[in-house]
């Protein structure tokens, strides 16, 4: 490459007839790209967010829809949302345009998920078997779009950024956003539902003279003695709950159709010198179910995801009577540094590990392997679910009151400690296995630019094979 050039680095755009043109881009993405890409991750973390806080209470308390048929629901839903990620991975996979591969999924199935998203906090006017079916339906839906727009946006990644360290950038500011989404989420949901004078459900004090040991979740409660309100009462603090749940999700909605629109025309997408995988969407599958480095990332990604989540307990035990309170800011520090680790240092490290596949096999199944990720995630999240259930189940927990036997206390201490403890500690040894450390990645970035400068040089026309590197066993 000429000097005049030292500065930028080749990179490949999709042209209108499928063809791949070399061109160059600025060595630093603007951070307006970088904006752009993490701000799809803010109404995306709101989405889940509200979701794992208040469907369960939007069912059963609002829209009245009895336990069976909302555990069915809900339970069938998560498994279509398994089921579509290698379904969507194909699609991922064969699809590419004028666009890219990536931004057009993002941007057309977000007005998708708004829609949907919408849907999940209307109550239907039909029998208890209808609501089943209704929720059931758009709850599947939620999830099957949610595919299309999260595994194309952390894949996008790989998709706008050559360089390792811009990589790491994009995921250390969808990861910020994703935070805040968080937390955003809370605040939003919590404003709406003071907005409309909207109240949630109260427990019960059973006032047990011999469960002073017991855990105690009264401070949940702002009056506990308040007299019953009126039916009329009754009949407006509904309207008033069913219209805040409709609000909070439309300004979610608008969210998610506003970040795509912002993504898609600020986001350069763009493929580097080899190109996305040509094989089969099984021959790939088989490829990357054998790929070491990939495996051992994955089990430790699963064991870090499955310790972070047990991790959410901690803050129900803050309200747990006679926990010191310089204990609980310890645990709450750890936890902090825990869940960040367990969050973003996996998203940081996949794409190297694509890379080294790309050098290995002459092939780049970007899709293929964000989809096995969000999979393993997934199964993290669903055994998470059923421990959280058994233990509180076993321990006695019955939410109608607000005094719980001191059996509670102990199974959330266990989940939020114990457990996530051997858990982490099972992710730390896969990651000592793992072969890509610091020296091989910089290794793979020297490969990577000496084929974009020898594909720059042979003009794209000499047909000459790239001289790949297939030396290394992993």
């Amino acid at each position: 490459m000429s000097t005049s050039k030292k500065k930028k680095d080749l990179v490949y755009a999709i042209t209108e007839n499928g063809t791949h043109k070399p061109i160059t881009q600025p060595a630093k993405l603007s951070m307006l790209s970088i904006l752009a890409y993490a701000s799809v991750g803010l109404p995306y973390s709101m989405q889940l967010s509200i979701n794992a806080f208040y469907t369960n209470y939007f069912l059963l308390d609002v829209a009245k829809v009895s336990p069976s048929y909302n555990a069915g629901a809900l339970f069938t839903s998560r498994v279509i949302d398994a089921i579509t990620d290698p379904i969507g991975g194909y699609f991922f996979q064969r699809f590419s345009t004028k666009w890219g591969k990536m931004r057009p999924w993002i941007l057309f199935s977000a007005p998708l998920v708004a829609v949907t998203y919408f849907c999940l906090w209307i109550i239907p006017n039909v029998s208890e078997v209808g609501k089943f079916v209704y929720y059931f339906i758009f709850h599947s839906l939620f999830w099957t779009f949610m595919t299309a727009t999260r595994i194309p946006h952390t894949a996008l990644t790989v998709y706008i950024a050559i360089s390792q360290k811009e990589r790491d950038v994009l995921t250390q500011y969808r990861t910020l956003m994703e935070a805040g989404g968080l937390l955003l989420s809370i605040a939003l949901h919590t404003a709406v539902m003071v907005l409309f004078k909207a109240e949630g459900s109260k427990c019960t004090p059973n006032n047990s003279e011999n469960n002073t040991n017991g855990t105690n979740f009264t401070n949940f409660s702002n009056d506990s003695t308040t007299a019953m309100p009126g039916i009329h009462e009754l009949n407006v603090i509904g309207s008033n709950v069913k219209n805040a749940y409709m609000v909070s999700a439309g300004i979610v909605a608008i969210l998610c159709v506003a970040t795509a629109i912002f993504l898609f025309f600020n986001v350069r997408e763009v493929a580097d010198v080899i190109e996305s995988d040509k094989r089969s969407f099984v021959e790939s599958s088989k490829m990357i179910i054998k790929y070491k480095p990939f495996l051992i990332l994955t089990v430790a990604t699963v064991a870090s995801v499955l310790a972070t989540q047990l991790l959410v307990p901690t803050l129900i035990a803050v309200l747990i009577k006679g926990t010191p309170m310089w204990l609980l800011f310890i645990c709450a520090a750890l936890g902090a540094n825990t869940v960040a680790c367990g969050y973003l240092m996996p998203w940081a490290m996949l794409p190297v590990c694509i890379d080294a596949f790309m050098l290995k096999t002459g092939t780049k199944p970007v899709e293929i392997f964000y989809t096995f990720f969000f999979l393993g995630a997934k199964v993290a999240q669903a055994i998470y679910t059923g421990l959280v259930q058994v233990a509180l189940a076993a321990s006695n927990f019955d939410s109608r009151y607000c005094d719980q036997p001191e059996s509670v206390s102990t199974a959330l201490r266990i989940l939020a400690g114990g457990i996530p403890g051997v858990i982490m500690l099972i992710s730390t040894v896969c990651l000592f296995f793992y072969p890509i450390g610091e020296k091989r990645t910089q290794e793979i970035e020297k490969q990577l630019q000496q084929l974009r400068e020898s594909s720059a040089n042979t003009n794209d026309s000499s047909g000459d094979t790239l001289d790949l590197d297939t030396s290394t066993e992993f």
